[in-house]
């Protein structure tokens, strides 16, 4: 390239950036929209992400101080079009920071969204206003929504539609946490999203139909256009295309490059490569400026990044499986950072289902979204077709090269540099070998074991995990993880809450993870703690160990080699500055539910001692009375629930102070107005999760000191 083209290109390059700098700014400086509590109007600006029962998504808020808000809803809201407005009851609310440590920050997040509000709705209702919208986005989305009820009716839901709906126009509504489970231990979640191998086949089948039949019409002209015109109606295709699918990073990268790359093939030049990256990256950002923050604008352009400096060889076969390779490589930094696995066998299941999905289900899924029930016994070959991928990809499933790892992401990067400096060694690419050399030699040194950070005397963690139990004990070098929170379809708090928080404290390793009883708020983030820590072992009740809904948590458990302990009254655990010991349950109870033989434990050290029961009813509590000694510090059995903490049980224990880990619960809020008068008549200081973000409690004399994660000004909210 010559000093003026060098000067042209920097020049829009520069151009990008400070337009895209300028729209990052403006959203930065937003309105702040403020309302009294109460029906509020407001129009819908993008369509919402529906979550099972639930949906989100950017709204106006109309009235003396408007601006943007991050509306939480339910019911009709979330069946309303881009620019449709609405009345609602709505409270604006400040948006909380992280509550937990190792969290990233929502405010910064949502403010490169021009968003410093959130609207949470009082119940269901909602009533528009006007008649339906009628501009391009509304009318995108209509057809985006039909297209996706032809692949998966509202009548007749399968997991097999739910994908469909996924790989075609990136709907995850619907997607069961089973069929995401299969991508991800086989390695294959990027297939999830629309990205080049979507755009690649609408960019070939427009341009080849337009060819075809431009070249077969007889009229030199037109069949001397064939090719460009192909090319152009191909490229123009795919960015219908990723506009129907919400202009998702991936989705709009794509269609920039094929964009690129069809005005290349008219102009007689090679195809894009770096330059073609650079524009693809130019025009995201210049569409959304916050997408360089989001992990799917990261990965999408670190995977062409990763193709592009593999140079994967000619040959359909060869060339797939190196580009499956280079992908992969290029993004697993990037997905270990975000907790994604890196199965084992990756690399078979990238051979065997990128091809298969790129062939036998993306494109008929394509025609059977736009073509319907035209054509008779399509859509149900696709179902077919897709159902088959998923029970292929639960046969793939490997375990994790990256569980257990002091640090996942310098062991990812040290795989995939190591890769790199082979592939650069056997091309005689020296630039390439020695620069990925030197990234091998960098994350070796961070990605080589360590042990728990030492902690002096004996410290409890309480994680804000919205309605469940999470309680890290350390003493010394040790640390024992006392329930792992919920799990649901967007949500594992093992995963997004408790890992991260057990590195930010440096915890590497677990003595034991005790499961308290058998309710999915206390063991649904069990398996990503196990899968991602070493542990020494499980600790389960008799009833808990039997019980069907772990099955899963045994099955990781042997995956990873930690033996499982049953657990019962008596039993003893640890020694110096932190010693644990079960109170509850005897060993030959046969408890009437799951929270009778809920598990309650003890933590002892010199300076003080908590107690942690679970969801212990009051019946438990009552038989426990009279051989309790006094406690510093008490976990609210179930939650602060009227049901248990009776007072006889608060008399015996007599706590300095009460923490409830309890969410959300607008209805019946927890802890209940019973127990808060049975504390405060004892002059109990309470601390709520939900209130006061994870709290540290260190035991300590003349009393348990309390630092919590957030500060008092967010205790309102």
């Amino acid at each position: 390239m010559c000093a003026r083209g060098r000067t042209a290109a920097a020049g829009e390059a520069l151009l990008g950036v400070g337009l895209g700098a300028l729209a990052l700014a403006l959203r930065l400086h937003a309105p702040v929209p403020r309302a009294e509590p109460g029906p509020l109007a407001f129009t819908l600006l993008e369509p919402p992400l529906t979550d099972t029962d639930s949906c989100r998504g950017a709204i106006w808020i109309h009235g003396a101080s408007p601006g943007r808000a991050l509306l939480l809803g339910r019911g009709g809201v979330c069946a309303l079009l881009p620019g449709q407005s609405a009345v609602a009851r709505l409270v604006l609310e400040p948006v909380r920071p992280a509550s937990n440590p190792g969290a990233g920050d929502p405010r910064a997040r949502l403010a490169r969204h021009g968003i410093r509000r959130v609207a949470r709705m009082e119940g269901d209702a909602v009533v528009p206003i006007g008649a339906a919208p009628l501009g391009p986005a509304a009318q995108v989305e209509r057809l985006r929504r039909g297209f996706a009820a032809n692949l998966d009716p509202d009548e007749a839901p399968t997991r097999a539609g739910g994908l469909l709906r996924a790989l075609t126009v990136a709907d995850v509504s619907r997607l069961p946490e089973e069929v995401r489970r299969a991508f991800a231990d086989s390695g294959t979640t990027h297939l999830l999203s629309v990205s080049g191998t979507h755009i690649v086949w609408v960019f070939w089948l427009t341009r080849l139909c337009v060819g075809f039949g431009l070249g077969r019409s007889g009229l030199l002209p037109l069949v001397r256009a064939a090719r460009p015109a192909g090319a152009l109606a191909g490229a123009a295709a795919g960015l219908a295309y990723a506009l129907l699918c919400g202009l998702q990073a991936p989705a709009l990268r794509s269609a920039a490059m094929a964009a690129a790359g069809g005005l290349a093939l008219v102009a007689g030049r090679r195809g894009p490569g770096w330059n073609g990256l650079a524009l693809a990256a130019l025009a995201v950002l210049a569409f959304d400026p916050a997408a360089l923050f989001d992990a799917s604008f990261q990965m999408s352009f670190a995977a062409v990044a990763g193709l592009l400096l593999w140079s994967p060889p000619s040959g359909a076969l060869r060339g797939l499986a190196h580009a499956s390779v280079a992908a992969g490589l290029g993004t697993a930094p990037l997905a270990a950072g975000i907790g994604a696995p890196l199965p084992c066998g990756w690399l078979l299941a990238n051979a065997v289902a990128v091809p298969y999905f790129g062939i036998a289900v993306v494109p008929p899924a394509l025609l059977a979204g736009a073509l319907g029930g035209t054509v008779p016994g399509l859509t149900a070959a696709t179902r077919a077709a897709a159902e088959l991928g998923i029970l292929l990809l639960e046969r793939l499933a490997s375990p994790d090269l990256l569980a257990g790892a002091h640090d996942p992401v310098a062991l990812a990067a040290l795989c995939a540099a190591g890769a790199f400096a082979v592939r650069g060694l056997a091309q005689r690419r020296r630039a390439l070998a020695g620069v990925a050399l030197a990234a091998a030699a960098a994350s070796a040194a961070l990605a080589w074991p360590s042990e728990n950070a030492a902690v002096a005397g004996a410290e409890l963690w309480f994680f804000d995990v919205g309605h469940g139990d999470a309680v890290l004990l350390r003493a010394g070098a040790h640390a024992w993880l006392v329930d792992a929170g919920t799990h649901r379809a967007s949500f594992d708090a093992g995963r997004s809450v408790v890992v991260p928080g057990l590195r930010a404290l440096g915890v590497r390793r677990l003595d034991a993870l005790a499961i308290t009883h058998a309710d999915l708020d206390h063991y649904g983030g069990a398996e990503a703690v196990l899968a991602a820590l070493p542990v020494g072992e499980l600790w389960l009740t008799r009833e808990a160990a039997a019980a069907p809904g772990l099955r899963g948590l045994h099955r990781m458990a042997s995956l990873r080699g930690v033996p499982v302990r049953v657990v019962a009254a008596g039993d003893r655990f640890g020694d110096g500055p932190l010693a644990l010991r079960v109170l509850w349950p005897p060993a030959p109870l046969r408890p009437a539910s799951t929270n009778q033989g809920s598990l309650v434990v003890r933590g002892e050290s010199g300076p003080g001692c908590a107690l942690l029961g679970g969801d212990a009813p009051a019946e438990v509590e009552l038989r426990l009375v009279a051989g309790l000694a006094r406690c510093d510090v008490l976990k609210l059995d179930h939650h602060g629930s009227g049901s248990s903490n009776a007072a006889a049980f608060l008399d015996a224990v007599d706590p300095v102070v009460a923490i409830a880990s309890a969410g959300r619960r607008p209805r019946a809020p927890l802890p209940h107005p019973a127990v808060r008068a049975r504390l405060a008549a004892r002059s109990v200081s309470l601390y709520e999760t939900r209130r006061d973000g994870a709290l540290e409690i260190t035991l300590d004399r003349p009393g348990p000191v309390v630092r919590p994660w957030l500060s008092p000004r967010w205790r309102d909210w």
